[in-house]
């Protein structure tokens, strides 16, 4: 640290993974989920989804969608390098083996009819992302094992997150059966408003 710098940082927060429903029906905000970021090294990430993944993962799990036939899609990031298998669930603790996500963002069909993600305020870094269309099946409390349904569909692929010269970069990447790309492509910028 340097005398009389300011230093700003950001607490982002996952609610999918540190919003936490109890068995009296009550939330509590957990710890898990919860990142700090120096906003001069951070970048954000946004994301489109090919339409053919989305339908193809769909397709494979036509008896796992929600009641009314509904499927929650979601992009789940990982640290680099992390393997489809051992791609874990957002629980409390990884099971055996496995790593948790760093953090995962909803997938929307936005007007456009185009699937979008987006995820704020990584630290810069090699990351890796991974998809799945069973998110309604993801509980925070719990780990969904192997005797689950809950399963990481795709491998998204690899990621580079850049920060740009004062941090806020917006990255952007493409994931599904029309190719993965990513890795820094965007426009700088002071972050999102």
């Amino acid at each position: 640290m340097i005398e009389n710098e300011a230093l700003s940082f950001t607490l982002e927060v996952d609610l999918r993974h540190a919003l936490l429903l109890d068995d009296e029906g009550s939330y509590t905000l957990d710890i898990h989920g919860m990142r700090w970021v120096d906003n001069r090294y951070m970048g954000h990430l946004n994301g489109v989804v090919d339409e053919a993944l989305i339908n193809d993962c769909e397709a494979d799990h036509p008896g796992l969608a929600n009641q009314d036939g509904s499927f929650i899609h979601v992009a789940y990031l990982y640290p680099q390098s992390t393997a489809i298998e051992t791609m874990d669930d957002i629980a409390l603790t990884a099971e055996t083996g496995k790593v948790l996500p760093t953090t995962t963002a909803p997938i929307y069909q936005m007007h456009d009819g185009n699937w979008h993600f987006q995820v704020g305020y990584l630290a810069e870094g090699e990351y890796q992302l991974g998809y799945t269309c069973l998110g309604h099946l993801d509980q925070p409390s719990s780990n969904e094992g192997a005797d689950s349904d809950f399963n990481i569909y795709d491998d998204g692929g690899a990621i580079t997150i850049n920060s740009g010269p004062n941090g806020g970069y917006n990255n952007n990447c493409q994931m599904g059966q029309g190719g993965y790309s990513g890795g820094g492509h965007g426009h700088g910028g002071g972050g999102r408003g």
